[in-house]
Parts: structure tokens; C-alpha cells; sequence
């Protein structure tokens, strides 16, 4: 007699499952069972459509530019909304298309939310360079940014410094103008 393989043993492994929690096998269950957890993973599978919709959004906004691109990337930012795995793969693809103000934003938001700190310190690192070592060396490197007139990088440096030591005086008295 010919048997139907894995999936006969499957069903002998489900039978025994039952039997062994006192339960009489009935021939509605396992489609039920089935049902049940196909039910119960929808929002999973929901969420991963929307990730990945989120990355071939990303794409797009390599594309096109200037308000359209912004405009893409806000509802880049939408379809992963505030959930921490969406906005991880959303600044790793961004970085990986070297689309930096996207990552900043999805950065942003994943900080905003608390959680996934790993990913976050990773990240960190990824987009915005190495971690901050010490305040002196900080104080140095917003000088030469300030020196060569890059502004937008000294801020961001400094917010970085201060969301690491955010007690320190030194770094509390940095105000930041143009040196031209």
C-alpha cells in the first residue's frame, strides 16, 4: 500500500498533538486550525506588504526630485508609520540608494519611537558616522565644520553631542553661527 509521504505524517503528528492534550480528532479541525492561524498572522503579512511596498517607494523617489520627492518619501514614511522593523528597513534601503535625508527621517522616527535601540545605534552610525568618543574631540570637529562653513553638519553633530551628553555645560554654550 502506497502511503502519502510527509504529508501523511503530518497528519499522524497532528492526531497525536490531539490526542495528547485530550482532545478527540475530528475531521474539521485541521482546515479549522489552518484558518485560525492564517487569521492570526494576517496583520504580520499586512505589515510586510506594506514594508515592502515602502522600499520599491524608495526607488521611486531616486527618480524624481525636488517637492515630488518629497512627496514620495512622505508616504514612504506613511505606508511604515510608527512601527520600528518598518522604519529600520526603510533608512537601510534609503542608505543603500544613498538617499541621506530620507534615512535621516526614518532615523528620526525610529529614535521618536524608543525601541530597537540596536538597530538604532547601528544605524546611527551607519548614516550618520562613527559615535561621538569624547566632548573634547566633539568641540574640535563643530569647530572645523564651522571653519569650513558646514553648518548643516555641525548641527547635526552638535544634536548628536548633546543627545549623548546632554548634562554637559560646555556643550550647552556652543551656539552656532556662519563663521563667513
Amino acid at each position: 500500500m502506497a502511503t502519502m509521504g510527509r504529508f501523511d505524517g503530518f497528519l499522524l503528528l497532528w492526531e497525536r498533538m490531539l490526542v495528547a492534550v485530550g482532545v478527540t480528532a475530528e475531521p474539521w479541525m485541521l482546515p479549522a486550525f489552518v484558518l485560525l492561524l492564517g487569521a492570526a498572522s494576517w496583520p504580520l503579512v499586512r505589515r510586510t506588504q506594506r514594508i515592502s511596498r515602502a522600499r520599491k517607494l524608495i526607488a521611486e523617489a531616486g527618480r524624481v526630485s525636488g517637492p515630488e520627492r518629497t512627496a514620495v518619501q512622505d508616504r514612504v514614511l506613511a505606508l511604515v508609520g510608527v512601527h520600528p522593523m518598518g522604519l529600520v528597513g526603510v533608512v537601510e534601503e534609503a542608505h543603500r540608494r544613498q538617499q541621506l535625508p530620507l534615512a535621516r527621517r526614518g532615523l528620526d522616527a525610529l529614535r521618536d519611537t524608543g525601541k530597537e535601540r540596536i538597530h538604532l545605534m547601528r544605524l546611527e552610525a551607519l548614516v550618520e558616522g562613527p559615535p561621538p568618543t569624547s566632548i573634547e574631540g566633539e568641540l574640535a570637529a563643530l569647530e572645523r565644520l564651522l571653519d569650513e562653513d558646514m553648518l548643516e553638519q555641525a548641527q547635526r553633530r552638535l544634536a548628536r553631542a548633546r543627545r549623548r551628553w546632554p548634562d554637559d555645560p560646555r556643550l550647552a554654550a556652543v551656539e552656532l553661527r556662519s563663521s563667513r
